[in-house]
């Protein structure tokens, strides 16, 4: 048996003691999978314990190339209600300058306000705008601990409101189309012209209007596969990673 093998049989487990911000008493005490914690606590993180989420405060060690080595971790956390009613900071270093238009109706799934095209397709011809706004988005990242938030947030007024052009069909004979729906906003109601796909491989969603997508995003992003390239490649995008100041693609 080699050891890749030993690896998938008994995966890497991380010893997390849970300490309460308010009281400073241990809550509890857990092992927990490598693969279920960020690789590094530089940024808002919001974690479930008994069905409930509670706001991480401050990690110790902060990087998991020293917990992983370790397997031990000590993360003080707060109630995520608790801390929505102090917290002044914003949870985003960016946000779009476009909101969406919400009105009421039935959708298939939810984004949190937050998350609104914060991993976005655009054209590879948008380059300069988007360099321009990843410096200003750097500056923030940089400016040293965020597990609580951003001392600011950027507003992204630059990009166009209609960001691609691409033909509803055509992107569908791209990507393995396995559902499909629309896309709403936590406790307000249906983004107006909005899809959500799910492919073999991700979760697009974004805006179509009359069969044509003006706004193409990602729910989540994890790697490049065939079906990535394939898209920015014929449809001459990059995919822009806001709230981590990076580009994938072009």
């Amino acid at each position: 048996m080699n050891y890749l093998t030993l690896l998938t049989l008994f995966p890497k487990k991380i010893n997390v003691t849970f300490v309460d911000a308010t009281s400073n008493q241990i809550l509890s005490k857990r092992k927990i999978l490598k693969d279920d914690l960020p690789e590094v606590f530089d940024k808002p993180t919001v974690l479930t314990l008994d069905g409930e989420p509670w706001q991480v405060i401050t990690a110790n060690p902060v990087s998991g190339d020293d917990f992983h080595y370790s397997k031990k971790l000590t993360l003080t956390i707060q109630r995520k209600i608790d801390f929505d009613n102090t917290n002044q900071r914003s949870l985003v270093p960016t946000s779009s300058g476009t909101l969406p238009v919400v009105v009421p109706g039935i959708y298939s799934e939810t984004i949190h306000v937050n998350q609104w095209m914060q991993l976005q397709f655009l054209s590879i011809e948008l380059m300069p705008v988007i360099e321009t706004d990843l410096g200003a988005i750097t500056q923030i990242l940089e400016i040293g601990n965020n597990l609580v938030g951003y001392p600011s947030s950027y507003i992204r007024d630059n990009i166009p409101l209609l960001s691609v052009h691409i033909p509803m069909n055509e992107f569908c004979d791209v990507v393995s189309v396995s559902s499909r729906g629309t896309l709403g906003i936590d406790s307000q109601g249906v983004i107006h012209s909005s899809f959500v796909i799910h492919s073999h491989s991700h979760v697009y969603y974004g805006i179509v209007d009359n069969d044509i997508i003006t706004a193409l995003c990602l729910r989540d992003f994890e790697y490049v596969d065939d079906e990535f390239s394939l898209l920015v490649e014929k449809f001459q995008l990059v995919l822009v990673d806001w709230c981590n100041g990076a580009v994938v693609g072009g």
